[in-house]
């Protein structure tokens, strides 16, 4: 997730939402301690209240982009990226179709996705309300006694 998020960040405020966070679209690649996203197809660079929502992928697709008509903002990616962390924790649909975290995942890391998928967009986080690269270092403190994965940095973006 914190490999995601550095990746949301720079995306995000380049003027990029990506449209369509599912894990299939998520490379992992374990010898580099790296988290690859992939597949821009629904992506949209600048986007206005005119610009066109060109899909989705259901369960993974927040509330506000079932709705065709509204355009793609970064919180759409913060939901989808929830959606994908509880997939990923729970090894399947079954808690993703009932937006449930698995129970057996600490209080903080839950908080933290509940944030993510808030149905209400103006909830969720949003790069203005908050630094989320360093929230999910607080996240990690909190829930395993400290901020870093004890992997080594990416180079050049830490």
């Amino acid at each position: 997730a914190e490999r995601l998020i550095n990746a949301l960040k720079y995306m995000h405020l380049s003027g990029v939402v990506h449209g369509d966070i599912k894990p299939q679209n998520i490379i992992i690649q374990p010898e580099d301690h790296m988290a690859v996203l992939v597949d821009y197809g629904f992506s949209a660079m600048r986007p206005t209240r005119d610009s066109d929502n060109r899909g989705y992928t259901e369960f993974f697709a927040p509330p506000e982009q079932l709705n065709k008509n509204s355009p793609l903002i970064p919180e759409c990616d913060f939901y989808s990226l929830g959606m994908t962390m509880i997939y990923a924790l729970s090894g399947g649909m079954d808690n993703v179709k009932r937006l449930r975290v698995p129970e057996n995942v600490p209080e903080p890391v839950c908080d933290f996705i509940r944030k993510l998928i808030a149905r209400d967009v103006l909830a969720r986080p949003n790069w203005s309300k908050e630094d989320l690269f360093q929230t999910i270092q607080d996240v990690r403190t909190r829930a395993f006694g400290r901020a870093r994965s004890q992997m080594r940095p990416i180079a050049g973006l830490y």
